[in-house]
């Protein structure tokens, strides 16, 4: 929860999306991972507290690799319309556990979702709001995403298909 990496992460804009459907659809909720003595997150519990939201937006605090496997696999949708990453990792992982995933066609996030995640402009509010809208009412892309997003990881970014690539590079230069 540094201020750097809430806002590279659209952390208020994912906020603000999520205030503009939570009516739409009762029970909704929206849980945020990440430390809670970090100099951004005064700021951002304040900012939640301030728009009433503080019963339907959690703050998890760290989380072990343990409970954030287990709370991808929980999750209805995983959002995260990052400004840049350079490879996603937390977004590969969400969708190997199965969550459809939103995010932004920055940095290496193209690459690693291919076409099995919805990709939103991370400073629009409205479309980050519609993607969630979109993968809460049409399950058919719901199931598709779900489904073949972790295919897709299993099949591009296995240790065996990484260490393949790896030798094959080497043998070109060997």
């Amino acid at each position: 929860m540094t201020k750097v990496n809430i806002e590279r992460k659209k952390v208020y804009e994912i906020i603000k999306a999520f205030n503009k459907i939570k009516n739409k659809f009762p029970g909704l909720k929206l849980k945020i991972a990440g430390g809670k003595s970090d100099n951004g997150f005064p700021e951002l519990e304040k900012y939640v507290n301030d728009n009433n939201l503080s019963g339907e937006v959690e703050f998890l605090g760290r989380v072990s690799d343990e409970e954030k496997i287990g709370l991808y696999r929980k999750c209805l949708i995983y959002v995260q319309p990052s400004d840049f990453e350079g490879f996603g990792m937390a977004v590969a992982e969400a969708m190997l556990c199965g969550a459809p995933v939103i995010t932004s066609p920055a940095g290496a996030l193209p690459e690693v979702v291919g076409d099995k995640a919805l990709l939103v402009d991370g400073n629009n509010i409205n479309e980050i709001a519609d993607a969630i809208d979109k993968l809460i009412t049409d399950k058919e892309l719901y199931n598709k995403l779900h489904f073949e997003g972790a295919e897709r990881i299993r099949n591009n970014f296995s240790y065996e298909n990484r260490k393949s690539q790896i030798k094959k590079i080497l043998e070109q230069y060997l």
